[in-house]
């Protein structure tokens, strides 16, 4: 098992959970301006207006009254349509994506009960193997990281290439619960390979916590409010670095990550996760749908070897 495609299934959780947790913020993934989950944090606080009756505002009574007229129907049927429509309007987003805000470094956002995702992941050959390979991941979430505490359930494929022992022979079960936080902020923990068959047994498990902040830096610019979105944390097993881990030495390492929306679809991005650098670009293609694409280059700092590595990934994210 090598434990840079531990690294890229991770990407691909990190990828689908910021996906459904970052539909508000700033426009992509849905506006990874927020998330589903933030974006829920905003609706708490529209939702009164919505279901305010029109009685109790009598401004808001003479307006409707004055609209039903005009439109030459029932006042109460006026105000209770208009009441429903308003509710559509602020109900749950849109499946949508924002671009990826990490590739590796986990994050403070998590899945909640209605949504999942799943994703596949690639690289250039392994320095080690020399062999290209792959990786997938699959998840969902239950609870609700915005009222209470949300968990992720994934599951990881750690090589997808069938003359590496077979396709799924490697991988693994992981888990996390999260809280959406004030200010756009989220915090999360969790443990990789909670469970693992194959080769993936020879890895224990690695637990974790991050933190995660989302901001624009151009809130004044709703078409493009360049969102910006920072984490980091620490963690044991492969969040070690890398001479921790070849001399199995027991101990914390630490990872970050930053991802910027240069524009509404596209994102830049680098982390830091094991010693290891990546930076990339990640794009939704389509606006209405939920699929991100990301591209980079991980070591590009050396530290596994001299031969920088491209890679990439696909994930979705829908709800249920």
């Amino acid at each position: 098992m090598k434990i840079k495609y531990t690294t890229l299934a991770m990407a691909l959780l990190g990828t689908a959970a910021f996906s459904m947790s970052s539909v508000a913020t700033a426009g992509g993934f849905p506006a990874d301006t927020m998330a589903p989950t933030m974006a829920k944090e905003q609706l708490k606080e529209q939702k009164p207006a919505v279901a305010v009756h029109t009685a109790a505002l009598p401004k808001q009574r003479s307006l409707v009254a004055k609209m039903a007229e005009e439109a030459g129907v029932n006042e109460d049927e006026f105000a209770k349509s208009l009441a429903e429509s308003l509710r559509a309007m602020y109900a749950a987003p849109k499946a949508s994506a924002s671009p990826a805000a990490s590739f590796g470094a986990p994050m403070g956002f998590g899945a909640g009960y209605g949504q999942a995702f799943v994703g596949v992941s690639g690289s250039t050959r392994d320095p080690s193997t020399h062999r290209v390979d792959g990786a997938g991941a699959m998840g969902f979430g239950l609870g609700d990281p915005v009222e209470y505490v949300g968990m992720t359930i994934n599951m990881t494929i750690d090589s997808l290439n069938p003359t590496d022992g077979g396709m799924g022979a490697d991988g693994s079960v992981g888990a996390s619960i999260s809280r959406v936080l004030p200010y756009n902020m989220g915090v999360a923990a969790g443990v990789s390979r909670i469970s693992s068959w194959g080769q993936a047994v020879k890895n224990k498990a690695s637990a974790y916590v991050a933190f995660s902040k989302v901001m624009q830096l151009m809130p004044d610019n709703p078409s493009n409010p360049y969102t910006l979105t920072v984490s980091a944390g620490a963690g044991n097993g492969s969040f070690r670095s890398l001479t921790d881990q070849n001399q199995e030495k027991s101990a914390v390492g630490y990872f970050a990550s930053a991802g910027l929306n240069v524009l509404p679809n596209v994102g830049i991005l680098m982390d830091y996760t094991g010693s290891i650098i990546t930076t990339g670009v990640s794009f939704v293609p389509f606006a209405n749908m939920p699929l991100t694409i990301t591209a980079g280059l991980t070591d590009i700092n050396h530290q596994r070897s001299n031969r920088i590595t491209a890679v990439g990934s696909i994930g979705y994210a829908f709800s249920y």
